[in-house]
């Protein structure tokens, strides 16, 4: 049997389409791995998911994620309005 480097070495001699071959077949395996790698992984991620005690916790942390962004907003707005006020109040004085 040959070693790696032998048979890396025999690949480097063979024609660029044939090389391209062995790119394309190495590729295709290790997307093939990756992709069932992930495939087991989400399926145990959500595997527990379906349970109504998870599904409650989610329904609340939208919720409560709703209401941090609508409290950000908020806060948002007060802030541009302070700053216009004291714009306004800045450009009031230098007259």
């Amino acid at each position: 049997m040959k070693s790696l480097q032998e048979k890396i070495e025999e690949i480097r001699r063979k024609p660029e389409h044939i090389r391209l071959r062995y790119a394309i077949v190495c590729v295709a395996a290790a997307m093939v791995l990756i992709i069932a790698v992930w495939l087991l992984s989400v399926k145990q991620h959500f595997s527990g998911m379906s349970r109504p005690e998870v599904l409650d916790q989610a329904g609340e942390n939208f919720q409560n994620w709703g209401q941090d962004v609508e409290n950000s907003f908020k806060s948002l707005e007060e802030g541009v309005n302070e700053g216009l006020r004291k714009s306004e109040e800045v450009t009031e004085g230098s007259e």
